[in-house]
């Protein structure tokens, strides 16, 4: 997780919330899904143009399991959405920890530019601060996001 990741996901907390709430529900359907639903090759002799074996000949064996690689391309899928899925949701408890323990400057800074999306410029004389002023604070609101992010993974 970069600095820039952060304050996309701060411009888009809303966006986040609602990307989160599709993986779940993306990932109660695939899970729910019956085996029905997947249509597999069940043809006895898939090569009809081949004569039919004798009897002293054994049952042909395949490397290649239509079952077996939808088994692993649906569970590989599951794997990667709930890696994101907790990706999301740990970004998502880091921004709120620390938007819960700030001052009400920092809770300002933020509405202003991440919920107004107004300019640096913009958000300093709003504030009363020099931009520059703003953008410590925001390193500083951001610093600590990333530090709650990676102490949540531990």
């Amino acid at each position: 997780m970069s600095p820039k990741e952060i304050r996309y996901y701060l411009h888009n907390l809303d966006g986040l919330k609602q990307e989160i709430a599709d993986i779940e529900a993306d990932l109660g359907q695939y899970r729910a899904m019956s085996t029905d639903n997947f249509r597999v090759n069940s043809d006895p002799d898939p090569y009809k143009d081949k004569p039919e074996p004798d009897e002293s000949q054994h049952s042909k064996h395949s490397d290649h399991s239509s079952v077996e690689s939808l088994v692993v391309s649906r569970v590989t899928f599951i794997e990667r959405l709930e890696k994101e899925l907790f990706t999301k949701k740990t970004v998502m408890s880091a921004i709120k920890c620390v938007m819960f323990y700030m001052s009400p400057t920092e809770q300002r800074l933020i509405y202003l530019r991440y919920t107004k999306h107004f300019g640096w410029v913009k958000t300093g004389r709003e504030m009363s601060y020099t931009d520059i002023n703003c953008k410590k604070i925001d390193w500083k609101i951001v610093n600590d996001i990333l530090n709650t992010y990676h102490k949540r993974l531990k």
